[in-house]
């Protein structure tokens, strides 16, 4: 409200997903690490290229996702249950599917509760594993329901690859999963996935590696079902902010790895090393990505007649009118009662079309000045190649 604009948003979810140092840092506390370490745990966070991509795709909700885990985390960790029951809900609210996350950390919880000290700490510890548990699948199963008879529908055509695209349920997924795993196993291992676990895992070296721990492998239940399995592309895209639930796992994983490490009488050598090799990694690994995410500042900085040609033609468009725009012109008509992307197919006083093949998204493709045509509508303005805005005819 203070100051509306697009450009906000970008700027307060850069804020909200980089105050992921703050539990992150807190996490290190609890867990023993020196100030050293922390600061470096810290700094990792703030470099790794998931988080890069995340901040620089647009806006989303899953942005979220990485501070408030590690929240929960921390909240599980100081075993207060007022914060744990907070931040669990706040985590639900993102999305349905964040209750895989809580699903697959309270059953960690549940299997690491010999790690107490007295009786009284294994049963509070398994207690609060089984409730994450439960809680998640029942908040689960009752939004899928809502979702699908009040709602608009789930996001499980995502998995059409695995289920066939005429009969897609959650049912079905779980079923084609267990009776025919080799087609999991083959979406699971392309090119690409594998390419999305390098970032992932590279960056931090040894880290979530060092802790033999046969519970940690829980977590390849979210990394499979909601990154790998779908052939959804932004699933597995570091460009996009659906790697925070993981991201907020391994730097956990990693914390507790440089924690034990720390005080296992392990060579400090050996941890420097660690340390060293990780932080060398991330900035590789991130300058790396962040130079590919250079296309936009060479836009801006070297196309500044385009840039006029579209902001004039879009300014021409009376504000009291209903539009429907390619998604990256979307921005630039914010503040108007009705807009919509085109990939939603509504009727509208006006269409706009990003006629700049390079920048069209998914769902637009195809889309062009000769189908509107046919719908009824008259070209107002357009530019060959740049943009095309079209009028519903009377």
């Amino acid at each position: 409200m203070v100051i509306p604009s697009p450009a906000t948003l970008i700027v307060l979810q850069t804020l909200a997903t980089l105050s992921a140092v703050i539990p992150l840092s807190l996490i290190a506390k609890h867990s023993g690490l020196s100030r050293g370490m922390t600061c470096l745990a810290c700094l990792l966070l703030c470099l790794f290229p998931t988080l890069i991509g995340g901040v620089t795709g647009g806006v989303h909700e899953y942005a979220l996702a990485l501070p408030l885990l590690l929240w929960l985390f921390w909240s599980l960790e100081q075993k207060s249950g007022w914060m744990t029951l907070i931040f669990a809900v706040l985590c639900l609210c993102l999305r349905e599917t964040m209750a895989v996350y809580l699903f697959t950390i309270g059953l960690y919880w549940l299997l690491t509760c010999g790690v107490g000290k007295d009786a009284t700490d294994k049963s509070q510890h398994r207690k609060t594993g089984i409730l994450l548990m439960g809680a998640s699948a029942v908040y689960l199963m009752i939004a899928l329901v809502v979702l699908t008879y009040v709602g608009k529908g789930t996001l499980i055509t995502r998995f059409d690859n695995v289920t066939g695209v005429y009969n897609t349920s959650f049912l079905t997924l779980i079923q084609e999963i267990v009776m025919n795993p080799s087609v999991a196993i083959y979406e699971i291992l392309t090119p690409e996935k594998l390419y999305f676990v390098l970032f992932l895992l590279l960056p931090l070296g040894v880290f979530p590696f060092i802790i033999k721990k046969r519970t940690n492998a829980v977590f390849l239940l979210p990394l499979l079902l909601l990154n790998l399995l779908s052939d959804f592309a932004y699933h597995f895209n570091p460009d996009y902010p659906y790697a925070f639930g993981m991201t907020a796992v391994l730097f956990y994983l990693s914390v507790c790895a440089m924690a034990q490490q720390q005080t296992a009488k392990s060579p400090a050598f050996s941890v420097k090393a660690s340390v060293v090799s990780a932080v060398c990694l991330t900035l590789i690994v991130g300058s790396f990505f962040a130079s590919n995410q250079s296309y936009q500042l060479d836009y801006v900085a070297f196309e500044q007649a385009e840039i006029q040609q579209i902001t004039e033609v879009l300014d021409t468009i009376p504000a009291d009118a209903s539009v429907s725009a390619s998604g990256r012109l979307l921005p630039h008509l914010t503040g108007r009662h009705t807009l919509h992307s085109l990939s939603q197919k509504v009727d509208t006083d006006y269409v706009v079309l990003d006629l700049r093949e390079e920048w069209q998204v998914v769902g637009e493709i195809g889309v062009s000045v000769d189908a509107y045509k046919e719908k009824g509508y008259v070209v107002v303005t357009m530019v060959d190649g740049v943009v095309a805005v079209c009028k519903k005819n009377g």
